[in-house]
């Protein structure tokens, strides 16, 4: 999901998106290990196995 420009920032730095100081690779990143969270929360018997 797209975040507004004025929304928090997802890394948890307390700024708005658009005044954070990551980088684009780092927002990325975050970006998917938030959505790994999210899939793993869904899916309590997934494994990686």
């Amino acid at each position: 999901m797209k975040q507004g420009r004025n929304e928090p920032c997802s890394c948890n730095c307390g700024n708005k998106y658009k005044r954070c100081r990551m980088n684009s690779i780092s927002k990325q990143h975050a970006s998917m290990l938030d959505d790994i969270e999210q899939v793993a929360a869904m899916n309590p018997n997934l494994s990686l196995e």
